[in-house]
């Protein structure tokens, strides 16, 4: 069983900056497209790490420990397939991308987290786009991002994971943590009800969560509370 407040240590850290004051940018083959974009700080050890919304080298700052040179392998689960993609031999143009991308699996992988291997440990800092907030899971096995809006502030520095699903039917059965300094798994109880915690710490790795489902998609919205109506009348 893997606590994720009270073992930091096991995961490492990352140091979140968030940019929403205006410190966008705009990308050259579309002006008027303003996207937000986040410096993260995440440390790796030496061997598999699972990490969020890391596609390549092509995002390591130049102030990061890890260099390029140190990232050997990054893979992509797609869930929708229940296979594994090598996306850093599609980002250097080794192999091309599976015939059976569409957008579906972009829509997916928007949120998700990568398996990364690093032949060094240290402090891997890359920027990323902003997060997608909206998940697509589908039934079986999925990689999750943890994000600041994953849930909602429970107090200075904590995040609760309440998991409600747009569509009934669908329901969480086993989530867990990768220890990348034992290089093994640890199950992270409670995460469907709000009962795990999580500090800022965190955000920047990745976990995998079993869903069980009678439909093709899940849809969550991590931190969205549900509101009921509003209050009856007086007699």
């Amino acid at each position: 069983m893997v606590s994720l407040l009270v073992v930091p240590v096991v995961f490492g850290y990352a140091n979140l900056k968030e940019m929403r004051d205006g410190q966008g940018y705009v990308t050259n083959d579309d002006s008027n497209a303003f996207y937000y974009k986040y410096d993260l700080s995440v440390e790796l050890n030496e061997g598999w790490n699972l990490v969020s919304t890391f596609s390549g080298p092509n995002q390591i700052l130049p102030t990061s420990e890890i260099k390029d040179n140190n990232i050997k392998a990054v893979y992509y689960y797609a869930p929708l397939q229940k296979q594994y993609v090598d996306w850093l031999s599609v980002m250097q143009g080794k192999s091309e991308i599976p015939s059976w991308w569409d957008t579906q699996d972009a829509n997916i992988a928007n949120g998700g987290s990568m398996w990364v291997y690093s032949n060094k440990d240290g402090v891997l800092k890359y920027w990323a786009d902003d997060f997608k907030q909206r998940r697509i899971l589908v039934n079986g096995w999925n990689f999750i991002a943890i994000t600041p809006e994953m849930a909602e502030v429970q107090s200075p520095g904590m995040y609760t994971f309440p998991v409600t699903f747009e569509q009934s039917g669908c329901s969480v059965s086993k989530v867990y943590a990768f220890d990348s300094k034992k290089q093994s798994w640890g199950k992270v109880e409670h995460f469907e009800t709000g009962g795990n915690a999580i500090g800022e710490e965190f955000m920047g790795m990745g976990l995998v969560m079993k869903i069980s489902s009678n439909n093709d998609l899940c849809v969550w919205t991590p931190g969205e509370q549900d509101v009921s109506g509003p209050p009856s009348l007086p007699n």
